[in-house]
């Protein structure tokens, strides 16, 4: 049978990190032509409805601009380049190591694009250069300058659209340069175009009214993907619309599906994000998600066992044991994509932070293809170097291929200290010992990225839990590796589908069984130590190829309470979960003070401000508050969730403080929820301080006007200082 080079191999090694085409959004066909996905939420809704507002501008005389915001990866550039097409305009391409162009035409201002009809538009593909006559110090800054130039052509005869990509980062120096004075407000026009730039870096502000800006959509808390502002010109009306696409995850639905922004109605009615809550798909299926579409698109058989590896009719001679197609045979099963979803969304929990259109192609491109090899980087086809090993087919070429494997490819190695102190010998030619021992001894670890680390973090091999006792099933298979292979028994299996097993699998245990028997069969210390270092080595593997294939890794409950607990906190619905009340013990510790009342002991006079779980030394001070008269509530913005800590009054509740709830802080809250205090954390000095923080509010000079001093004496007693009512001295202690 005939090789073949897949050339969907090709096009993901493109897309993972540090290659050339790290595109953010378009999906290569096999015919070269490109398939868009679905853009992030409203985007469609808001291209769509721009080209009809477009074709009827001169009827209701609005002019519509667009500003898509968000972070490098998250399609802006190609959902400018869907609406430029739409308008027959073609923006230039980019290739590689060649600069983007700022704006299309590249004449603006002096000149724009027309549209229909005595519309013009111009696209500013990126704001994050700068344009030359702002380059230099104490200058205004480059889109400030743009919106003050459509602005002043708003109500001639020709007016011009904007339509722009905008990174934060940019945002966040030209409302700085605004601030500062650098960007002038000395005309009305000038002044409108400061109070779009404050309303584009937080559109849930309050403008200044004497600008005319006015918003008619302002988003809420499950709605921050979208807003609208308007401005009623002497002639013409300015609607202006924002996207957010790095508010919402791409491993949630949609919100609203299809229409997440109806413009039928005025103002336009936004679907609200309801994330699914949990990582098991029998609560709800990510198949219906962005990141779902995708990883069904690269993983279908048309690309694989269908398509990209025949020839002829003929599937390519190392089919069988090719890591890519086994790879995306897995993810193309339901279940097993699911499970993998479900991970990728644990680690944008664990990450905090959500990922793009391009880290989620490259981790798609991991997953499948695995990181580069060095001889790929050179020019060496990733096909033909599995070409290669097939040919070979001895011990090291196939331990090679195994290590392709996408339970292998998406978690980092484990720390190569404990294995090199049992690694022993000089390396053994051709064998797989000899693989494992470049791979998981030998190797350095690059520097990962915080969703790499959380991969490591959520690694099923460093998981505890028994998993229904299926972990003890598989270390016990494990452990009889010599005497029947682990690949036949984990086929015997009934949890783990069909779809995750290989005959790479099996024909790699034949080879690690002879190897275990022979370096026993030495009696030497070195046979032994290499025993223990494959049956170390295949336990890691067959860990995360069982864990990943059930949906099970590390930290999973308390990945599960963080997204209960975001869409419950979402859909504003009542709290009361194990995880708030984990976070109240955290926070807000209870300590009895005088007749079985629990207050929160604050030391406000220590450079640091600590919360006590018990009296201080003797001859310290102290504030305690009631801790009646403060609650943890549960709030969620978008893909965030936070507690805030208030002070409940006779008439009001005054939010004093507040805790973004990340991963370290959601799993010390669920130690905390038993009320055991003194078990071991993890929480890390970050979060440490962002908790002192909170509690340092509890005793600003606002929350103890009404609050009493207390002191501990010589023999550990506290006395309650408050005003003399008689007698020369100010304080009285009681």
């Amino acid at each position: 049978m005939p090789y073949q080079q897949n050339e969907t191999v090709d096009r993901l090694l493109l897309q993972a990190y540090g290659q050339k085409a790290a595109v953010a959004l378009p999906t290569p066909r096999a015919d070269g032509a490109a398939v868009i996905g679905r853009f992030p939420a409203g985007v469609n809704n808001t291209l769509d409805h721009l080209v009809d507002a477009f074709v009827g501008w001169r009827e209701r005389r609005e002019v519509h601009w667009c500003f898509l915001i968000g972070g490098p990866g998250n399609g802006k550039s190609e959902a400018l380049r869907i609406l430029a097409g739409a308008l027959n305009v073609t923006l230039p391409g980019r290739g590689t190591g060649d600069p983007a162009p700022r704006t299309v035409p590249s004449e603006w201002p002096t000149s724009a694009l027309p549209v229909h009809d005595g519309l013009e538009i111009a696209f500013i593909n990126d704001a994050s250069i700068p344009r030359p006559e702002c380059l230099g110090r104490n200058l205004p800054t480059s889109l400030y300058k743009d919106l003050v130039d459509g602005l002043e052509r708003l109500d001639q005869a020709k007016p011009v659209v904007l339509f722009s990509n905008v990174n934060r980062g940019i945002l966040i120096e030209e409302v700085a340069a605004s601030e500062s004075g650098l960007n002038a407000k000395d005309s009305s026009t000038r002044a409108l175009a400061v109070q779009i730039l404050a309303w584009l870096s937080r559109p849930d502000q309050q403008l200044d009214a004497a600008s005319g800006l006015a918003v008619p959509f302002k988003p809420t808390r499950s709605t921050k993907y979208y807003s609208q502002a308007v401005f009623n010109g002497q002639t013409n009306r300015l609607v202006v619309h924002a996207l957010f696409l790095d508010t919402l995850s791409l491993l949630e639905p949609s919100p609203g599906g299809a229409k997440s922004i109806d413009f039928s109605k005025s103002p336009p009615a936004v679907a609200p994000y309801r994330p699914i809550g949990s990582v098991d798909p029998s609560q709800g299926s990510r198949e219906v998600t962005v990141a779902g579409e995708r990883t069904a698109f690269w993983t279908k058989g048309s690309l694989w066992n269908d398509g990209g590896c025949t020839i002829n009719g003929q599937q390519c001679a190392a089919y069988s044991v090719c890591p890519f197609a086994a790879n995306a045979q897995w993810l193309r099963a339901p279940i097993l994509r699911e499970h993998f979803l479900s991970l990728m969304r644990g680690v944008e929990v664990a990450a905090g932070r959500r990922l793009s259109y391009r880290d989620l192609l490259a981790y798609l491109s991991l997953a499948i293809v695995g990181p580069p090899e060095e001889a790929w980087l050179n020019g060496l086809h990733p096909c033909r170097w599995v070409e290669d090993r097939h040919r070979l087919g001895d011990s090291q070429a196939l331990a090679e291929l195994a290590h392709r494997r996408v339970y292998v490819n998406l978690f980092p190695n484990p720390s190569s200290d404990s294995w090199k102190k049992i690694s022993r010998g000089a390396k053994t030619a051709r064998t797989v010992y000899g693989s494992v021992q470049r791979r998981f001894v030998d190797a350095i670890e690059p520097t990962l990225s915080p969703f790499h680390r959380s991969l490591a973090r959520l690694d099923p091999a460093r998981d505890a839990d028994s998993w229904n006792e299926l972990r003890t099933k598989i270390l016990d298979i494990c452990d009889a590796a010599d005497i029947e292979l682990p690949a036949v028994q984990l086929r015997n299996l009934p949890e783990l589908p069909a779809a995750s097993h290989s005959d790479g699998e099996q024909a790699l245990d034949q080879l690690v069984s002879a190897e275990i028997a022979a370096d026993l069969a030495s009696g030497s210390r070195i046979g032994s130590d290499r025993v223990r270092i494959l049956r170390k080595w295949r336990g890691v593997l067959l860990l995360r190829q069982a864990g990943l294939a059930t949906g099970n890794f590390t930290f999973r409950n308390t990945i599960n309470a963080w997204l209960r607990e975001h869409s419950t906190a979402l859909s504003e619905l009542p709290g009361g979960s194990l995880l708030q009340v984990g976070l109240t013990n955290l926070i807000l510790p209870r300590v009895e003070l005088g007749a079985a009342q629990h207050h929160i002991l604050v030391l406000p006079l220590r450079p640091r401000t600590y919360a006590l779980s018990a009296l201080p030394d003797p001859f310290s001070a102290f504030v305690a508050i009631p801790h009646g008269n403060l609650r943890v509530r549960m709030v969620a913005e978008s893909d965030r969730l936070i507690a805030e800590i208030s002070v409940v009054g006779a008439t009001d509740v005054k939010r004093i403080a507040d805790v973004v709830v990340d991963f370290a802080i959601a799993r010390e809250g669920l130690i905390q929820a038993t009320g055991d205090f003194t078990g071991f954390t993890e929480i890390g000095y970050a979060a440490f301080a962002r908790i002192e923080r909170a509690r340092a509010a509890l005793v600003g000079r606002k929350q103890t006007e009404d609050l009493l001093l207390h002191v501990v004496g010589s023999s550990g007693d506290h006395f309650r200082l408050e005003p003399n009512p008689t007698g020369t001295p100010a304080l009285r202690a009681m």
